[in-house]
């Protein structure tokens, strides 16, 4: 067995998958006492899609002599180092300035968004996770009101703190995201229209303010 390396699939979007190398050559070095350099040929564990991954190895051999799974970074006892990985996973980040807990709801959305398994994409915890960003948005925007999400969206429209519009837009990713948790078939246009309504509702929110009230300090 060759060595594995766990890292984020650019092609699956499974992260802390297993990569297993198939393939190694290595690069010459310029000193003896020099690390031995190799460019790998590494298998997805899930997809089983290949990327290049140069290793260090400081005892010289062959990342496909080498056995077991090695976790990075590594440590001053462990034989093999990543050097680079290629291609880059693409990772979309989230709207600006949100509160902690929210952008981390919207990087799993996006990880949910680009994952598959089987096949076949997860539209159902991509919907449900674009209301779970939403709802911690409310919870951080209007603290004081209590109850399911939808009495708290009744709530905000009867104060007109935020656009019908918006409201109307947050509804629907409240909507989808209640048939996604009740074993209703989401679609791949639910999964669209849910990423698309978060990130709208979250950049109006927070991003948008945020960003004039940095545009006014500067002046």
């Amino acid at each position: 067995m060759a060595a594995t390396i766990p890292h984020l699939c650019p092609y699956c979007g499974h992260d802390n998958i297993v990569f297993t190398v198939v393939h190694a050559v290595q690069i010459p070095i310029t000193k003896p006492s020099d690390p031995a350099i190799f460019e790998c040929l590494a298998s997805c564990g899930a997809c089983h899609r290949c990327a290049v991954i140069t290793l260090s190895s400081r005892d010289q051999h062959s990342p496909d002599q080498h056995k077991g799974l090695f976790n990075l970074p590594v440590n001053s006892l462990t034989p093999l180092e990543l050097l680079d990985f290629q291609p880059k996973p693409k990772i979309k980040t989230p709207p600006r300035h949100l509160p902690p807990d929210v952008e981390k709801a919207m990087i799993q959305v996006y990880a949910l968004e680009s994952q598959k398994a089987d096949d076949r994409e997860l539209f159902e915890p991509t919907v449900i996770m674009a209301r779970k960003a939403v709802e911690r948005a409310i919870k951080h925007t209007a603290p004081e009101l209590s109850g399911m999400l939808g009495k708290r969206l009744n709530e905000l429209r009867k104060r007109g703190d935020i656009p019908q519009a918006l409201l109307d837009w947050t509804t629907e990713v409240k909507n989808l995201g209640n048939d996604g948790a009740h074993d209703a078939d989401s679609t791949a246009t639910d999964a669209r229209q849910a990423v698309l309504f978060a990130e709208t509702f979250l950049t109006y929110i927070f991003t948008m303010p945020e960003e004039i009230r940095l545009r006014r300090e500067a002046k």
